[in-house]
């Protein structure tokens, strides 16, 4: 529900009595400036707590006084009813915080106010702050904060200066035509991080980057501070990285009133169904699908999908549940659904898309919406199964009616994955809609129950289902322990794929169907002892459903090299050369960035193997290429050394290949390159050894002689003389 502003009063903080050891507290109420979308930001809790700050791209703005110039860390105290974060910034440098949730409780925002959790100083950023007032700025970067205070302290640490950089994703994987955001951190020489400020690539506008229609490789370089740092891109579409369900069974049909196989066998496998999207999201990751599959053989997914649940929505958005749906947060849900998809077909297995909503035909144009895009994305995949009306509440006309607006749509895209339509009785009647799919191949019906109100009954009489009437069972549920009113023999003898109510933690009467107990909220790898009785063993009679478990692929296993005859030194006037050499894999695609220099350097083909180089100034120039195979990337970083600007006496030059330039030199640095690799020794005009080291063949190295005057190098067996100014 939207709310109006209230204006606040900024709280003053007289700097000229804290101790720069001392905490400064911030009210959240005294911003000085807010910065809402859809819903506005509001005060709670009296005016003594910022609530609604909910959307990404939201900002409060607020002034703190300090009393001298240093290194400072902030801490906030909150509350959040998922995980998130929020980005601090100060001129320009910032830093992000990772939040927490407020777990094992439905009214995650019923905590009292000295419950609430702080963000620890310890763990957070170095801010260069001066004496005096200073303006920093909470960005919301996607999720639902109530926050209570800001408090800010000087740190002992005194080094901000950035020495490294990590970033999230560490590599960027996506698809044509996506885009991803990367999330970069700075930290000091002893690890500590450093709030910084950011220069992206041009292909990374703020940190988003945005895939165009081809596949291949491309990099994001971030700079913070003065270092670097190469993000590889992956651009391409989803693989397997096993053959298993859909290998075997590949595209599935309906024929002779039955879902079969692409050998026209009925297929009977199975799977769990998640919980409502907008309500228990963080199970719907890739990590849970790998983790299904290789622990408990699950043959597929089924993805309610929240559109726009709640009483009357269609007359009153305001009244869903909340707004992680696909109504309100349509970007949101794609991203959340398609992550799940992609995970499916690398594990190889079936996934049902499902349009999870009871009233469905008051949303007819939005569910065209949805279907549309993700036929368009997802329909050329065998792995895909659409569900368009989830449990109806209303007659079976006008299910049909409703369906027969839907089917068209997604046939129009995809023409034979599987489309399940549903039924009066919430989903029980799946032999009294099949007109709804006349004019169509591949329609199926879906039938749902539970044994805890006697549904199993339904089949009793019922010979004809996926026996004359395709029937996939998308949604079921046990009673008690273990007691799936024999649904279990049922689905084995008809054939049937049957998808199990819920992978998820809700508690409560819901525990009966939930496979994790309330207070688990591990995505993977939970013991025996976090599950509920019936999702162990709902989870264990999937694994041992069918009797083959997946076969993994051979990995690709390719290495990067410097190419043969790789020079590495320029003189004025030439163009460089960049290549690599790569062993063990082909057909591979290419991108070179620069990642350091004194100038920018133009690159011609950057995304082939080898590459011309258009120097700038002279110096050391650093480049980095992305090598992808199909499967894996991988980076190799060259550093190429340009001879732009000599002294006013040439670099000398042996017929060994010796130079040493520039000769004479202002600042006594020299660059001393030699063809051969040999000994080198540096001698006052006394004969005394000054330095003494090794070089390599063509590969510049720097020396510095303090005092002016002459000196005598000696180069393997050549001498020559130096000259500092």
């Amino acid at each position: 529900m939207k709310k109006n502003f209230r204006n606040v009063m900024l709280c003053a903080f007289l700097a000229c009595q804290i101790p720069s050891f001392a905490q400064i507290k911030v009210e959240a109420e005294a911003y000085t400036n807010a910065k809402s979308l859809s819903s506005e930001i509001i005060l709670e809790n009296n005016g003594q707590t910022v609530g609604y700050f909910d959307e990404a791209g939201e900002v409060l703005t607020y002034e703190v006084e300090v009393p001298e110039d240093g290194l400072y860390q902030f801490s906030f105290k909150y509350l959040a009813g998922k995980t998130g974060s929020l980005k601090i910034d100060v001129e320009g440098a910032s830093f992000v915080f990772e939040t927490t949730a407020n777990l094992g409780v439905e009214k995650w925002w019923e905590l009292p106010r000295d419950q609430w959790p702080s963000y620890k100083f310890e763990d957070g950023a170095l801010y260069e702050l001066k004496a005096g007032k200073n303006v920093f700025k909470a960005v919301n970067v996607g999720t639902g904060l109530n926050i209570d205070y800001f408090e800010v302290k000087k740190s002992s640490e005194t080094d901000g200066k950035v020495a490294s950089i990590s970033t999230s994703p560490e590599e960027i994987r996506l698809m044509p035509n996506e885009s991803m955001e990367v999330i970069p951190t700075a930290y000091n020489a002893a690890g500590k991080p450093v709030a910084s400020s950011v220069v992206w690539s041009e292909n990374a506008k703020d940190g988003i980057y945005k895939s165009g229609s081809d596949e291949g490789s491309d990099a994001v370089l971030v700079k913070m501070g003065e270092v670097s740092k190469v993000v590889p891109v992956v651009v391409a579409k989803p693989k397997k990285k096993h053959d298993f369900v859909v290998t075997k069974h590949g595209k599935l049909n309906t024929k002779n009133g039955a879902v079969c196989d692409q050998n026209g066998n009925k297929v009977s496998l199975m799977g769990p169904s998640y919980f409502w999207s907008c309500s228990r999201p963080m199970w719907w990751c890739k990590e849970n699908v790998d983790f299904l599959v290789s622990k408990y053989n699950i043959q597929l997914i089924r993805l309610p999908v929240s559109i726009a649940p709640g009483d009357n929505t269609w007359d009153n958005p305001s009244a869903t549940w909340n707004e992680d749906n696909f109504l309100h947060r349509p970007d949101y849900t794609k991203a959340l659904v398609d992550e799940m998809v992609k995970a499916a077909i690398e594990n190889d297995i079936y996934v049902i898309i499902d349009f999870h909503e009871h009233y469905a035909q008051h949303w007819v144009e939005l569910s065209k919406e949805f279907f549309t895009y993700f036929a368009e994305k997802w329909g050329d995949y065998p792995n895909v199964m659409y569900e368009i009306f989830n449990e109806p509440i209303t007659d079976d006309g006008t299910v049909v009616n409703y369906a027969k607006q839907i089917i068209p749509v997604i046939r129009g895209i995809d023409d034979d994955n599987i489309i399940i339509v549903g039924s009066s009785e919430y989903s029980r009647r799946p032999d009294a809609v099949t007109s709804a799919g006349d004019g169509y191949s591949n329609i199926a019906y879906t039938w749902h129950g539970y044994v805890v109100w006697g549904h199993q009954n339904d089949w009793y009489g019922r010979d004809s289902w996926n026996n004359g009437v395709p029937v996939i069972v998308t949604e079921w549920g046990v009673d008690g322990y273990r007691n799936d009113g024999g649904l279990l023999n049922i689905y084995r003898q008809r054939g049937l794929i049957n998808a199990f109510w819920s992978m998820c933690n809700k508690g409560g009467e819901d525990s009966n169907w939930s496979v994790l107990k309330s207070d688990c909220y591990k995505v993977a790898d939970w013991s025996d002892d976090e599950m509920n009785d019936n999702g162990k063993w709902l989870l264990e009679t999937a694994r041992d459903w069918i009797n083959y478990k997946p076969n993994v692929l051979n990995v690709s296993d390719f290495s990067l090299s410097e190419a043969d005859g790789q020079k590495k030194v320029f003189a004025k006037g030439e163009k460089g050369k960049l290549d690599v050499k790569v062993s063990g894999a082909s057909n591979c695609s290419f991108r070179w960035v620069q990642v350091s220099g004194p100038s920018e350097a133009k690159i011609s083909s950057d995304n082939s193997q080898s590459a011309d180089v258009e120097f700038g100034d002279g110096g050391e120039y650093e480049f980095c290429v992305v090598v992808f195979d199909g499967t894996n990337t991988k980076t190799f970083f060259l550093t190429l050394t340009y001879e732009a600007e000599q002294s006013s006496v040439a670099a000398e030059k042996s017929e060994a290949g010796l130079r040493v330039y520039p000769n004479p030199s202002a600042d006594g640095c020299f660059n001393i390159v030699a063809g051969d690799a040999c000994d080198v020794v540096v001698y006052d005009l006394k004969g005394v050894a000054l330095q003494q080291f090794k070089i390599e063949p063509d590969v510049p190295k720097s020396i510095s002689v303090n005092a002016k005057g002459v000196y005598v190098l000696k180069v393997g067996s050549e001498f020559k003389k130096l000259v500092v100014e």
